[in-house]
């Protein structure tokens, strides 16, 4: 993502791509109280796909720390998948995405 307006289409991707492949539909959106999220384009996308919008209250970092802590599991996953696969840099961001499918579809079974 190159700027913050691209958030929305990629986040309609995601939706589709998450209905598409696992048949499921996205039920909450749990995000900090960014702009991006808060556009009307964005408002009416959710609503008309029965999704609600959880948003975090301002200057509350102990809210950020579940956040946190999966971001940096991701992170630290993705490296250690790389390095031990012996992945070349080139397809870190490929290996992040299939790693981040991988854990919705382990997430989904349980």
């Amino acid at each position: 993502m190159k700027s913050r307006s691209e958030l929305f289409h990629i986040f309609q991707s995601f939706f589709h791509e998450i209905q598409t492949q696992f048949g499921v539909p996205i039920k909450i959106l749990r995000s900090d109280n960014g702009r991006e999220y808060l556009s009307n384009s964005f408002k009416q996308f959710m609503a008309s796909h029965g999704i609600l919008h959880q948003t975090s209250y301002a200057y509350t970092p102990q809210q950020n720390m579940v956040a946190e802590r999966k971001n940096r599991h991701l992170i630290e996953t993705a490296r250690t998948l790389s390095i031990h696969g012996e992945v070349p840099h080139s397809f870190w961001m490929m290996l992040f995405l299939l790693l981040v499918i991988l854990l919705i579809a382990c997430l989904l079974r349980f």
